[in-house]
């Protein structure tokens, strides 16, 4: 780890950058699949969907997978800010190697051949095994495919897409920094986001700016970039204090997130323990940061790893109409049992064909084309 330049030089707000080679953390990797977890067991928590938006606490238990569950499985929504927040350090990673076509091409080959592939057997299940619930037409399958679908007017596939977008934003603030060579002025730019949400939390900025990125994620994102920075520097008065005020503005949220997600329930004490699980996450990517906290590499990991995006992408949809059919034919746990084993075979296929098979081809290609274009 490098010692830290001078706060007092324009170095450190400008010119300052990070030297680092991309590795794989295996702890990362076991991070993500814990939050896809929290996730699943999120939208797994009822056997069926509970119509309308605003229930009484005995209508959910009723609908409830194991009721027994429901005050650990309620909170299971913060496995998507935990994503982010991990987003925030590998993405930092990987742009600080890249240039900015390099970045993008790398993106675009980690993202899009699972997603097709999930979008795919998403879209044709529902069609052809569930009836199509929701009149998915053939146009909209297509627009999914791009990632983009809100833009082009189209609803998702799957709902659980809408964080693919906010990846998206993330991804694209990036590249702008990438284009115009401003990624060792990251302190800079870092302070004026984290500046910049607070501010729109508060009202005071047009809401475009939500528009570009949502203020009550990117603490998370922000967060997750100041810890990777801890890899290369030690930690200094401005990168704690910009992780402190990073979990301030996810606390602020992390009230709507709740009643959002819980059918407009968020009690005091709900908000505290959402409240230490974002401490928590904040204190286990400071470990990891620092290098307190370590896994050692093993296949499971490797391949925990692996399959953790592929499950992300298909296990919601699906998983809920499965769960919607087989909760009242069979007993609960059954009915998990086989949902939970369905979504884990998917997400394997998916995982195999489109991470191992679809993006080495694509992969390929493009290591030709950037050859051919540079020979």
């Amino acid at each position: 780890m490098q010692n830290s330049v001078s706060p007092l030089g324009s170095q450190y707000w400008f010119s300052d950058t990070l030297i680092v080679t991309p590795t794989r953390q295996s702890v990362v990797d076991l991070l993500r699949f814990i939050a896809a977890m929290m996730v699943l067991f999120f939208h797994y928590r009822l056997l069926s969907d509970v119509p309308g938006n605003q229930v009484v606490v005995d209508e959910i238990v009723q609908y409830a997978t194991f009721p027994w569950t429901l005050p650990i499985t309620k909170f299971g929504f913060m496995g998507v800010n935990l994503f982010f927040m991990i987003s925030g350090y590998i993405i930092f990673m990987t742009a600080l190697s890249k240039t900015a076509l390099g970045f993008v091409a790398t993106r675009a080959l980690r993202l899009y051949p699972a997603y097709w592939l999930a979008v795919t057997v998403t879209y044709l299940l529902c069609v052809f095994l569930f009836q199509n619930p929701w009149q998915i037409s053939f146009s909209d399958y297509l627009a999914n495919l791009t990632m983009i679908q809100p833009y082009l007017g189209v609803s998702y596939v799957d709902p659980v897409y809408w964080t693919l977008v906010v990846e998206l934003h993330f991804y694209f603030l990036v590249f702008v920094l990438l284009v115009f060579r401003q990624l060792s002025a990251w302190r800079f730019w870092l302070s004026i986001w984290l500046m910049a949400s607070f501010l729109d939390t508060l009202g005071y900025l047009p809401h475009l700016l939500s528009l570009i990125f949502p203020k009550n994620y990117a603490g998370y994102f922000i967060a997750g970039m100041i810890a990777f920075s801890w890899n290369c520097r030690k930690p200094d008065f401005w990168s704690v204090m910009m992780y402190l005020a990073s979990f301030w503005l996810c606390t602020i949220h992390i009230e709507e997130q709740l009643r959002l997600y819980n059918f407009g329930f968020a009690s005091h004490q709900e908000i505290l323990i959402s409240i230490a699980l974002i401490a928590a996450f904040f204190v286990t990517l400071f470990m990891i940061s620092l290098r307190y906290l370590q896994v050692k590499t093993s296949k499971w990991v490797t391949f925990l790893g692996g399959i953790t995006y592929p499950l992300y992408l298909v296990h919601h949809e699906i998983g809920r109409q499965l769960l919607n059919r087989t909760g009242e034919q069979m007993t609960a746990f059954l009915a998990f049992t086989l949902t939970l084993s369905i979504a884990l075979l998917l997400s394997y296929v998916v995982y195999w064909f489109g991470e191992k098979k679809l993006r080495y081809l694509l992969q390929k290609y493009y290591n030709f084309a950037i050859k051919k274009v540079y020979s």
